[in-house]
């Protein structure tokens, strides 16, 4: 009974499910904006604390201000051309399927942050002896150079 309430494939449905068995069938279309919705919130969420919090390392952006406009723009653009572009008050995707998806775009903004601003700024921050570990350390070294200074200090 309850596989009869779950949306069959068929025109405009395609079957996400069969990558992801365990999602089940998802409209592609909706899964995939979901993704960049969230992709792009987190993303501008984490260029605005870092702007704020200053950690240097983290900016994929050249000054704080930039950041934080840039990051705010990016949490907006997000929001708009998901909620703004089509009807979203309709069933699609349940709430296992959005944990997934939230968490897949989540982590691939966090990825895409440290791998982006190690590629950006590793000549512009030299790291300096002593200097403290932890999220601190990326308020003057990018996420690679903290990397590559932990594996020499032996973890």
């Amino acid at each position: 009974m309850v596989h009869a309430l779950l949306p069959q494939a068929g025109p405009g449905l395609s079957r996400l499910g069969s990558v992801f068995g365990f999602l089940g069938p998802v409209p592609l279309s909706l899964a995939v904006d979901y993704l960049l919705f969230v992709f792009l919130a987190a993303l501008g969420v984490i260029q605005l604390a870092s702007a704020t919090a200053r950690l240097r390392g983290l900016y994929i952006f050249a000054t704080p201000a930039l950041g934080k406009v840039s990051g705010l723009l990016l949490v907006l653009i997000g929001y708009a051309r998901f909620f703004l572009a089509t009807d979203r008050n309709a069933r699609g995707l349940e709430g296992f399927q959005q944990a997934v998806l939230f968490s897949a775009a989540s982590l691939g903004a966090v990825l895409f942050t440290l791998a982006l601003s190690s590629l950006l700024r590793h000549r512009d921050l030299v790291p300096k002896g002593g200097q403290a570990g932890g999220l601190s350390s990326l308020a003057n070294m990018t996420f690679y150079q903290a990397f590559l200074r932990s594996g020499r200090r032996g973890g």
